[in-house]
């Protein structure tokens, strides 16, 4: 069982950083909180954990209801084609965790993010963040999808004119056949072109981009959208500064 250990209680998550591999082990992720007392730490977990990891959330988790804190909002997204793709770095200054950025300066300043012009203001998307909310539904999804780029192990699926049937496989988890939350989101992978490329655009872009360093594979997350413009998307948080322009 895949479980947080040794992160002090009350911890903040603040950033998600890179995965790396070292030499037969599994992929691990690079995770930045900040303790009660105001440090910040680095802690590496299993990427079995990305469905869990939401920033900004404090663990360990003592109930599974999300409070809403900040300000609260909704845009619709637009072309794709006008997404921008930027890094960390790029964001305004009052964005940026500026502690966080001085004391991890070099590993956290290149993680991507989708700078997104809407009418009113600018979004700044992490794809760390944009990719678990679309495709981080569990741990073995994950595991799948940075291991084999595919959904053969989980799942097969059927069509016959307007009628699809999607069969799991006997060794999946019975909650992916008991929630209907697990099956709309299969229904959408199996038969959406556009998430099913998305699914395996992650396994492709590990295997061209990451980089050996010192004993480890290393790699910043990226990976293709699937087609979701015109999608709503809510939120709750911090703005920056208005009187910057941010």
């Amino acid at each position: 069982m895949v479980s947080i250990t040794q992160i002090p209680d009350g911890s903040k998550l603040m950033l998600i950083g890179d995965w790396f591999q070292n030499p037969g082990g599994d992929w691990q992720v690079v995770c930045y909180f900040n303790e009660p007392n105001g440090s910040y730490f680095r802690k590496s977990l299993p990427i079995d954990l990305l469905p869990a990891l939401t920033v900004g959330k404090t663990y360990p988790l003592t109930e599974a209801v999300n409070h809403k804190t900040g300000f609260t909002s909704a845009f619709v997204l637009p072309k794709q084609d006008t997404w921008e793709l930027v890094t960390y770095s790029d964001m305004p200054q009052s964005l940026q965790k500026k502690q966080l950025l001085k004391e991890f300066d070099g590993q956290i300043e290149h993680q991507l993010i989708y700078k997104i012009q809407l009418e009113e203001y600018i979004m700044w998307l992490p794809l760390s963040e944009f990719a678990r909310m679309l495709l981080f539904q569990s741990a073995e999804i994950v595991r799948t999808l940075a291991l084999e780029g595919n959904t053969y192990q989980l799942a097969k699926a059927e069509m016959n004119d307007w009628v699809g049937k999607v069969i799991f496989g006997s060794h999946v988890p019975l909650n992916f056949i008991n929630s209907l939350e697990y099956r709309k989101f299969f229904a959408w992978l199996m038969f959406d072109d556009s998430a099913k490329k998305s699914f395996g655009s992650i396994f492709g872009l590990i295997n061209s981009e990451s980089k050996q360093t010192q004993n480890s594979r290393r790699w910043t997350f990226n990976f293709t959208p699937p087609n979701v413009e015109n999608s709503s998307i809510t939120w709750s948080g911090y703005t920056g500064l208005q009187i910057k322009g941010d």
